[in-house]
């Protein structure tokens, strides 16, 4: 072993290093495989920082079959965001503060506990296969949410150290996932940003085959932010400033390499999701007449004055773009109540309803079969 400290005295001062970092990290457990401390902020969750640029990407591509779920993308934001912040600080995604399913090493696909279930592997398509078929039920709030938890999952796995089991708690280096991860959070803007996602980086669509491959990828990179020379480093850096340069030093090129590649990664895995899903817009409410003016897309739901105020606004709607397969009643009251009407198909003028709806319920025909 390289640079082994194999004095009395300096294995003291190791020892109370050790006692030193556990203390600090043996209550909590944070498996934040990169940071993820804010909802929106993406200069607090390295989780947003990655999604974030992966639909840049997606939207910057100047294919349309890949930059076409752009607008979807950006009109259910928040619930990506939220499912994506989500998984770290609720059950039953963070296993009860645990973080098992957090991680997954591609060779002895288990998690740090060396158990078999459950896994990032196993949990990342488990949430993909859920946004699915909420998607398919144009159910668009809960579909693009579990779609940013599925999507924390695949992340997870392009860390290197979830992708070889090394937990916050890892005897070797207790402390030492937290502080990595802390300080990618802190260097991720001097990331180059990419040019384009990997797109068809495997052929499958089968989101547990996304991320082993993620997993694989991420575990080859681990020698270069954990081996003998950077864990001595961060040993003595609980007595000296200059060893908490060093270590960090050693990791900076290869986490910000590694950031580039996560994004690529994870653009490839939205594009695929998709591929297998299609991309539909189900109503679009325009404030104009002839659709135009400011718009928003909803998918099935009942959207009451409340929703109607925090999105296109209360009374505003003046015409309706309605995707085949899908029934929309208006209402010109709150709480689906007033006069009403029943429509399946595009109105270019709402006529009576003209800036007059104030709540309205959207369904897809087929879930009334």
């Amino acid at each position: 072993m390289k640079n082994r400290i194999q004095s009395k005295m300096l294995l003291t001062l190791v020892a109370g290093s050790a006692l030193a970092i556990t203390s600090l990290f043996s209550n909590d457990q944070k498996a934040f495989a990169w940071s993820d401390e804010d909802v929106h902020n993406q200069d607090h969750s390295t989780h947003h920082f990655i999604v974030n640029g992966s639909v840049k990407l997606i939207a910057d591509n100047t294919n349309p079959a890949i930059n076409k779920p752009t607008t979807l993308l950006n009109q259910f934001r928040d619930r990506w965001e939220q499912g994506l912040y989500d998984a770290d600080h609720i059950n039953p995604f963070y296993d009860t503060g645990t973080f098992m399913s957090h991680f997954y090493d591609p060779d002895t696909q288990t998690n740090y506990t060396g158990t078999s279930y459950p896994t990032a592997r196993q949990s990342g398509a488990k949430y993909f296969n859920l946004a699915s078929d909420f998607y398919k039920k144009g159910d668009f709030n809960n579909a693009f949410y579990y779609l940013g938890v599925s999507l924390h999952y695949f992340t997870d796995v392009t860390q290197p150290l979830h992708a070889s089991n090394i937990s916050n708690l890892d005897h070797n280096a207790p402390g030492y996932h937290s502080k990595f991860e802390n300080y990618a959070e802190s260097i991720q803007s001097q990331m180059t940003v990419p040019d384009s996602g990997l797109y068809n980086w495997i052929s499958s669509t089968d989101p547990e085959a996304w991320i082993h491959q993620a997993a694989v990828q991420a575990k080859s990179v681990l020698p270069q932010v954990w081996n003998d020379t950077i864990i001595n480093y961060f040993w003595q850096a609980a007595y000296s400033n200059y060893y908490s340069t060093m270590w960090k030093n050693e990791v900076k090129i290869p986490t910000l390499v590694q950031l580039n590649q996560a994004e690529r990664e994870t653009a490839g895995f939205i594009d695929m999701f998709f591929r297998v899903n299609g991309v539909e817009m189900p109503v679009t409410v325009y404030k104009e007449n002839a659709f135009s003016g400011a718009s928003e897309i909803l998918g099935s739901g009942n959207y009451d004055y409340d929703q109607l105020v925090k999105g296109i606004g209360n009374d505003t709607i003046s015409s309706i773009h309605i995707s085949p397969s899908y029934q929309v009643t208006l209402f010109t009251d709150a709480n689906y109540k007033g006069a009403s009407t029943v429509l399946t198909d595009d109105v270019n003028d709402l006529g009576n309803f003209n800036h007059q709806v104030s709540s309205l319920k959207i369904v897809k025909i087929s879930a009334l079969k």
